[in-house]
């Protein structure tokens, strides 16, 4: 018979032990937040933190939820179309790709003609050009 109090009284008291306490630990700029009393001082604040009691109501409510966005994401993936390698077009970046080479040549020419001596008047002029013909 004293067994059976023994072990109510060490169930009775694991189930109060569930709720912690929580310290707010001030030291300077540094906040901490921890389930030890502060060690240097006293906690700018503590409070009970009990944990939380399950709620059919809300496990279903957050079960549904989950479901439709699961949903979601199914019909989403069944209306993207699969991509499929090998077919397709090359398009080029440039609206006219024989322009645009020519005005990187014409840049290389005049760049390779001003050797040392380049200034910078030249060289954005040139880049200029370039960017005209290649846009």
């Amino acid at each position: 018979m004293d067994v059976r109090w023994l072990v109510l009284a060490g169930l009775w008291l694991t189930g109060t032990a569930c709720a912690q306490q929580v310290h707010k630990c001030v030291d300077g700029d540094h906040t901490v937040y921890q389930s030890a009393p502060c060690a240097c001082g006293e906690a700018a604040r503590t409070w009970d933190a009990p944990p939380d009691v399950p709620n059919p109501k809300r496990q279903a409510r957050l079960d549904a939820i989950q479901d439709q966005l699961e949903a979601r994401k199914r019909a989403q993936t069944e209306r993207q179309p699969v991509a499929r390698g090998g077919q397709g077009a090359a398009i080029s970046l440039y609206r006219d790709p024989e322009r645009c080479e020519a005005a990187k040549a014409r840049r290389a020419a005049a760049f390779e003609a001003a050797g040392s001596r380049r200034t910078f008047e030249l060289t954005r002029r040139m880049d200029d050009l370039v960017f005209d013909a290649c846009k």
